[in-house]
This record gives structure tokens, sequence and C-alpha cells, in this order.
């Protein structure tokens, strides 16, 4: 069985020019914004002299750590489905979760999310609501071709929440 990922992150592959004027950029404004915070300190200024500075500084490291692809390593989110099972992360901030196919023991496919329960008896839920609508039909015909070749009870409610609207 291949490996079906949906990848989620909202990031489009910047060239390598673009990354390094981002970075350049960046660079620009934590040393500019630093220069400015330094000497408006030492000219006594205040608190209050160093704010614009100071979200220069922040808008500097947010730009590098965007153009490094720091953001992306850490909060990606995903669904995965291969031989092992589901994996997914649709959050920035929530672990990833992994859910093996023998630990699986009921799955019911709905509208805009994916319920999957386990033999503990613990329930997962996979929103599929920013998933795009060709990778969500694909998704749920993966997930029950391999639910039933697995002997895992797996149910379509697709129609039945349709109807509902």
């Amino acid at each position: 069985m291949k490996k079906y990922l949906i990848e989620l992150t909202d990031f489009q592959k910047m060239g390598k020019k673009e990354k390094v004027l981002y970075l350049l950029l960046g660079i620009l404004s934590v040393v500019l914004g630093v220069i400015l915070i330094v000497t408006r300190l030492h000219e006594g200024s205040g608190s209050g002299g160093v704010l614009f500075p100071s979200i220069m500084v922040l808008s500097g490291i947010n730009v590098i750590l965007y153009c490094t692809e720091v953001f992306f390593r850490f909060f990606r989110r995903y669904i995965l489905v291969d031989q092992l099972g589901v994996h997914y992360s649709l959050a920035f901030y929530s672990p990833s979760r992994r859910l093996l196919w023998k630990d699986i023991k009921r799955i019911e496919i709905r509208l805009l999310r994916i319920l999957i329960t386990q033999k503990s008896g613990k329930t997962h839920k996979i929103n599929l609501g920013e998933v795009p609508y060709h990778d969500v039909r694909n998704l749920k015909e993966l997930i029950m071709a391999v639910a039933r070749g697995k002997r895992i009870s797996c149910r379509d409610l697709t129609e039945k929440d349709f109807q509902r609207q």
C-alpha cells in the first residue's frame, strides 16, 4: 500500500532568491531595531520610545523564521494514511496522533469528519473542513478500502449527513 499524504500547511515554497531577500530584510530589521532601542535607551527616552523598535525586532525575527521554514517544520498540519495506520496533526499546537490499524475497532465516515474508535474505546475525530474536496473524497475511499481489507467495521454516513442539511 502506498502512502497517501495530505499536507494542510499553507506554505508556498519560496525560491532561493526570495529566501535570501527575506532573510536579508529580516536581519536588517532586527539590526536596525536593536540599534534604535540602544540609542533611545541611552538617550533616556524611556519605555515608550522603544515600542516601535521592539516591534521592528519582533517582525524581523518573524520574517527570519518564516523564510528559514522553522514554523512549518515544527507546526506541520497533515493527514497520512499508510500500511501502519492513520497519522494526523490538524492544529498547529497539538501533537501528532498515530492510530494503528491493529488498534482500530470502528470507523465512521461523515460529511466533514472521520470518527475512528479504538479498541480501548477512545474516539478520535478527524475534522476535514479545511481539506480540499478531491482529497477528502480520495481519503474516504482509501480508508474504506483499507478498513474492508483489514476487516474493520466501517460505515459511510455521508449521505445521512447530507440529507440532514
